[in-house]
């Protein structure tokens, strides 16, 4: 008879949420290669939901429908300019122009794009459950996880089930659910990473569970387990109170003269974090449209000519936080900015015709040439320089509360 080898030594199961991956359906990036890498390895199996393929089509095929009609809504602007100024013009068919976009980027492409790109980084896709009824039915009234309480979680029950089934195949096997979404899977804010006792008796007895909340937690837990080659649950937290009870006190109100190592290294913590949770995978807004809504990037290192960017991978280097305190703002609770060096990738698009730029630039890179008949889709790389805003009260644990600016291309 054959033993089943330890956990340590067997691949751990990742599920990936489509929250986790933000609508992007090219999986590309530092950290997707990184995790490919791993992959490749053996030291990670990486499973998608039929269920979340569905979501990100949709999601994905109803963002391009969006794109369309606002870049054909300016392109009839602009022709009704032109007409104003006596140009004499050919009609264009705009029904057969957004009829051309259906066929060439619609649901079948975008599925198309998706079951590439899982094939891309290794992963398989987990078939849809069969599913009871009457259990769902009894989840969804009773409000039980992952339902909430409006009754809205049928798609999220139907992950979960997938999850049970792959648990119950490979029940000596630790599984990572990758997902932003944590509120309606987890126990609860105090313990992020582990299932909902509505959840966790689904699971085998004994079966090893936790809940990342972004790809980055992911790649660097990974990266950990490859250096250490001891991979401890412990060691994946990745919440501030962890880091904090290393403190041998609380901070005291006079932050600024108390201040030591230790709460220096929990700022640059607080910062690497905010970037990983809340930058990565945020849009790019276009500098090209007035009013356009997303991140402000800072600085001429960015070219215009990339459209409809997004960022793919963010990484900042705890080693350049550089922080200050400006004032009192309640008592104990004080408020001040941080600064942080890293590098920073964004996805986006180009017309092919804008190529020779990229040609040019050692920090484009063509991804993919024949996106369609116009565009190609580019990767842009370049170093940055981020401002944010903290706050530390009483306890000593740090929060970053906003990003005040980030600027490409340190000392341009």
């Amino acid at each position: 008879m054959t033993e089943t080898p330890p956990a340590s030594t067997q691949p751990l199961l990742a599920v990936i949420d489509s929250n986790a991956v933000h609508g992007a359906i090219s999986f590309e990036g530092k950290i997707w290669e990184r995790i490919a890498e791993h992959q490749k390895a053996g030291r990670v199996e990486l499973y998608f939901p039929e269920v979340v393929l569905k979501e990100l089509t949709r999601q994905k095929t109803s963002d391009i429908q969006d794109q369309t009609k606002q870049k054909i809504d300016r392109f009839k602007k602009a022709l009704k300019d032109l007409e104003r100024s006596k140009a004499n013009l050919d009609p264009i068919d705009f029904p057969k122009l957004e009829g051309l976009v259906e066929i060439h980027m619609g649901a079948e492409y975008v599925r198309k794009s998706l079951e590439e790109a899982v094939a891309r980084v290794g992963g398989q896709i987990l078939p849809a459950p069969s599913v009871d009824a009457d259990h769902l039915a009894a989840a969804a009234t009773g409000r039980k996880k992952p339902f909430k309480p409006n009754g809205e979680g049928a798609g999220d029950y139907l992950i979960w089930r997938t999850i049970v089934v792959l648990s119950h195949s490979r029940p000596d096997a630790e599984i990572w659910f990758v997902s932003a979404n944590y509120k309606d899977f987890s126990a609860g804010e105090k313990d992020k990473g582990a299932p909902h006792a509505d959840l966790a008796e689904s699971l085998p007895d004994g079966s090893q569970f936790k809940i990342l909340q972004t790809l980055g937690t992911l790649s660097d837990s990974l990266n950990s387990r490859s250096d250490s080659n001891t991979p401890r649950p412990g060691d994946l937290m990745t919440t501030h109170d962890s880091a904090a009870e290393d403190e041998a006190e609380p901070a005291q109100t006079h932050h600024i003269e108390s201040r030591n190592s230790g709460l220096d290294d929990l700022v640059a913590k607080a910062c690497v974090d905010y970037l990983d949770s809340d930058v990565m995978y945020q849009e790019v807004a276009d500098h090209n449209y007035d009013n356009s809504a997303g991140l402000e990037l800072i600085g001429n290192a960015y070219p215009r000519e990339i459209q409809n960017a997004t960022v793919s991978y963010i990484e900042g280097d705890p080693g350049t936080v550089m922080w200050q305190l400006d004032e009192n703002y309640n008592g104990t609770t004080v408020v001040g900015t941080a600064t942080i060096e890293g590098e920073i990738e964004l996805e986006g698009y180009m017309f092919k015709s804008e190529l020779a730029l990229a040609d040019a630039s050692s920090e484009i890179h063509v991804s993919n040439s024949n996106h369609n008949h116009h565009m190609a889709e580019v990767t842009f790389s370049s170093d940055f320089i981020a401002q944010l805003g903290i706050r530390i009260e009483g306890s000593g644990v740090p929060e970053i509360t906003e990003l005040v600016s980030i600027k490409l291309g340190i000392g341009s």
